[in-house]
């Protein structure tokens, strides 16, 4: 008896410490499966990189404009608050991964009710192309937002449409009476939730505005193309390394190149103050038509390091200004009889460093084996041929001279 009793105690001690060892596993199991597949889902759903605040100048007072009439293209006249009030003069944008927000900076404050200026539509755009391939979508655009206001709804309202052609599309979003236009403000917020674009790892998009007025014109404005996220910037430069020593100076060619393999123009190369070393560097020495270089063209520097300069790799800070231009996709806006033509020009400016790596003087024996190594291989060849030479003509005397003493 005693001895079942023993029995039943441990089967039902070991029956709970295998219960208790059960609920453990199968909780850690649990928090294996939500770290693995929740967290990580969550990472892997944000595929659009973060970056921080960028800033492009798009130009002031550079739209053009459609006499509704004689349908001839010109531009803008500014007449209108309205013109002004569509005029993009500055974009700025960032993304957290999954929104991109941007704020287009205009050259006058908004009008929320533009009937009063005799406004049939207003318009306020943006066009992304997330494929960079001109043969998908519309024109090259895959998806399009639009906040518009018409003068028979007389309300604003916002949507994004998903473009397969000229002649299909779908829409994906939709919000009737948009109450993100703020009156008498110089912004407009733009912002594009990105899982409505299928989270593109890499994009442009092209911000515009269009006003159609009552029987008198149509105005038009737009940005050049923007990358997202934005490219980084590297120079390119002849000779690559650039390797002086003390007291040497060398002419260069520089080129500003960029992650997406397109050069922009540059306009300016600004270097910063705060570059505290002796290395001193030049742009343009021989005082060139700098206009005359293109992104495929270097632009010439002249590097000069003093004697007195300390052994080292120097990085020389540069602000480089630089310009993007881009055609507008006029099929977007259907003129009947008329085809628009319309080009977009951003500014902006970026960073980059030039780096110079300054070494010791070649000693004597380093100068010796370069010289043997230049030029060796002809002082060989050059040695070969006259020892051969002379042994020949050596070899044909003492022939000859054997030849006589036999006779």
């Amino acid at each position: 008896m005693l001895k079942s009793k023993f029995l039943l105690t441990y089967t039902n001690n070991h029956y709970s410490s295998f219960h208790f060892f059960l609920c453990m596993s199968l909780t850690f199991l649990c928090i294996c499966y939500y770290f693995l597949f929740f967290i990580n889902f969550n990472a892997f759903a944000v595929s659009t990189p973060q970056f921080p605040r960028y800033e492009i100048n798009s130009g002031i007072r550079d739209g053009i404009q459609i006499a509704e009439y004689s349908s001839r293209q010109t531009s803008t006249d500014y007449k209108s608050p309205l013109d002004l009030a569509t005029d993009i003069q500055k974009v700025t944008y960032y993304s957290d991964g999954k929104t991109l927000n941007a704020t287009l900076w205009l050259g006058n404050k908004t009008i929320t009710d533009p009937s009063k200026f005799g406004t049939v539509v207003l318009l306020y755009g943006a066009l992304f192309d997330i494929d960079k391939n001109p043969a998908t979508g519309k024109f090259g655009v895959d998806f399009q937002h639009e906040i518009q206001w018409n003068n028979y709804s007389k309300e604003w309202n916002s949507f994004i449409v998903e473009q397969s052609s000229k002649n299909y599309f779908r829409t994906v979003f939709s919000q009737e009476n948009y109450t993100g236009i703020q009156d008498n403000v110089n912004f407009v917020l733009m912002s594009q939730d990105l899982k409505y674009l299928t989270l593109p790892e890499h994009f442009k998009v092209l911000y515009y505005t269009v006003t159609i007025y009552n029987n008198t014109k149509t105005t038009v404005d737009m940005t050049s193309w923007i990358d997202i996220p934005p490219p980084t910037y590297t120079f390119s430069t002849i000779p690559d390394p650039i390797v002086l020593t003390p007291g040497e100076q060398k002419d260069i060619g520089i080129q500003l190149e960029s992650s997406e393999g397109i050069n922009p123009e540059v306009v300016d190369y600004i270097q910063l103050e705060n570059n505290q070393s002796l290395v001193k560097v030049i742009l343009n020495p021989n005082n060139q038509n700098l206009s005359s270089f293109s992104s495929n063209i270097p632009t010439p520097f002249r590097i000069i390091v003093p004697s007195d300069s300390q052994v080292g790799k120097y990085k020389i800070p540069f602000l480089v200004n630089i310009s993007q231009g881009s055609i507008f996709p006029s099929g977007f806006i259907e003129i009947p009889n008329f085809n628009l033509s319309i080009s977009g020009k951003s500014f902006s400016t970026v960073n980059s460093n030039l780096t110079i790596t300054v070494t010791e003087p070649p000693s004597f024996d380093d100068k010796v084996r370069e010289f043997w190594s230049t030029y060796g291989p002809i002082i060989s060849l050059v040695t070969a041929g006259f020892v051969g030479g002379i042994s020949t003509y050596i070899l044909d005397k003492i022939r000859n001279r054997s030849k006589k003493k036999l006779k």
